[in-house]
């Protein structure tokens, strides 16, 4: 096992739960850890830096500087171009940060870290996807999100970002990631079933505002103990993987899946990390033969997850 491989699987701050799919193939990002100096990387102004210590594995990291005054709005930036992205893959974006005494106002002063999908042009598509550091003192801690590439996307710009309202402090950050995520225990789909078009929805609304979803909408959570129910769920007996296909920027609260009346398992969702970002959670669940009821719970006081679809694969052989 290589040490980028390795980081994905020790013990972090955002374990990645059952089902939720493991990153495959060589990791996109040139130079993650900063190991080559600046190869890879560009270092837009003197509010980054390389150094050799702290790092969280080997010999180097980067140092990016809080300092908003409130007189002036400085954005300081390290960005990297990364090509190869397949549009509707599945991909794993992590990565480690450490911070002293990180400071600032409201959601606009937490340094980032953040991907931004390109066309073959070069050109923005949607919205930045963003990991938000934390405040304060911390040692080094794992950030992760998972993220489909929309139509259109063949590249994407990563970026570590002190923005505006970031007011003190530093952040060191080290050991990227960009990888598809492994999703082969996924066989042939069998059935798709739309949200909006579920049998029965509490606590949830149905909205077509934002873009990415497949059918006429997608289903939101609005706060009270909720859940999105199929009643007519149908794909031959035996065992299936069943899929919800989501979008969650942030936060890491339990959804439970129940096939007729029986608990499934609870999971935390990894977050999108945008409103505009999509991924996929499974279960695997025993259907019977005919019609079979599967219902996905969300823990009380969740807000904001948008439910797309569910998606029946049988398992892979």
């Amino acid at each position: 096992m290589n040490k980028r491989t390795a980081l994905l699987t020790a013990t972090c701050l955002f374990a990645l739960a059952t089902h939720e799919g493991r990153a495959q193939d060589s990791n996109l990002i040139k130079n993650p850890g900063f190991e080559k100096g600046k190869q890879g990387w560009k270092l837009k102004d003197k509010g980054s830096s390389l150094v050799r210590s702290p790092t969280h594995a080997g010999s180097g990291a980067l140092k990016l500087i809080n300092d908003f005054t409130g007189k002036k709005a400085p954005s300081h930036d390290t960005v990297q171009r990364v090509k190869g992205i397949k549009a509707g893959t599945e991909y794993l974006y992590s990565v480690w940060v450490r911070g002293e005494d990180v400071q600032g106002i409201g959601a606009g002063g937490k340094p980032m870290a953040m991907l931004s999908w390109l066309d073959r042009r070069g050109k923005k598509i949607g919205r930045w996807l963003n990991l938000h550091a934390p405040y304060k003192t911390y040692d080094w801690r794992q950030m992760v999100c998972h993220c489909e590439a929309p139509p259109k996307a063949t590249q994407c710009d990563v970026y570590i970002r002190s923005w505006w309202d970031c007011t003190g402090g530093l952040t060191y950050w080290d050991d990227f990631v960009l990888q598809k995520r492994d999703l082969s225990d996924r066989g042939k789909l069998l059935a798709t079933f739309q949200a909006e078009s579920a049998d029965t929805r509490q606590g949830c609304t149905i909205s077509s505002k934002k873009p990415g979803y497949s059918g006429k909408g997608y289903v939101t959570t609005a706060g009270k103990t909720a859940y999105v129910e199929w009643k007519n769920v149908s794909a031959g007996a035996g065992n299936h993987i069943l899929v919800i296909r989501y979008s969650q920027e942030a936060g890491r609260r339990k959804w439970s899946m129940l096939v007729n009346g029986k608990e499934q398992g609870k999971q935390k969702p990894i977050p999108t990390s945008s409103p505009e970002g999509w991924a996929t959670i499974a279960w695997t669940a025993k259907l019977k033969p005919g019609n079979n009821t599967v219902r996905l719970l969300f823990a009380k006081g969740i807000v904001g997850p948008w439910i797309d679809r569910l998606d029946v694969y049988a398992p892979a052989r």
